[in-house]
């Protein structure tokens, strides 16, 4: 009886939009993903290769894909790029990190030397104070003097 497929119109749009095939089913357009095969590869209709530019290929030499700068081929795709770059980011998170661990254990040594010092945040805002109070006094004592 019905000799046509269910879905008349369909195409597929795999390699623009990874695998979406676009349908009218009864009139309403209809969206739906399907799987690839195993193996298959989708067309690539955009370029996904890019120019490093000098700072690329520092940070490809120091992430260590490349050994040395002549190796560095003049285009290279996006992903090994951004691979680079995230391990880039990566170790300067964990220097950073490191970074603070140490501030804070120096945070600490010297807090308890200042302890055994008796050095507090008192003592010292006290006597600050006291010499400024001290250094008004006298300019206040020379503008009197002055004066007369």
């Amino acid at each position: 009886m019905f000799s046509k497929p269910e879905y008349q119109n369909e195409r597929i749009l795999g390699g623009i939009t990874g695998g979406i095939s676009a349908s009218v089913h009864g009139g309403w357009a209809c969206l739906s993903r399907r799987k690839k095969k195993p193996g298959s590869q989708g067309r690539h209709i955009f370029r996904s290769e890019k120019r490093p530019t000098e700072f690329d290929k520092k940070m490809l030499l120091w992430t260590g894909r490349f050994k040395k700068e002549e190796d560095i081929p003049p285009l290279l795709s996006v992903e090994v790029l951004k691979a680079a770059q995230n391990q880039m980011r990566i170790r300067i998170c964990y220097i950073m990190m490191a970074l603070t661990l140490l501030g804070c254990v120096a945070m600490v040594i010297s807090g308890k030397q200042a302890a055994k010092r008796e050095d507090t945040l008192l003592k010292i805002n006290t006597e600050k104070k006291a010499k400024w109070r001290l250094e008004r006094q006298l300019e206040q004592e020379s503008a009197a003097g002055k004066t007369e």
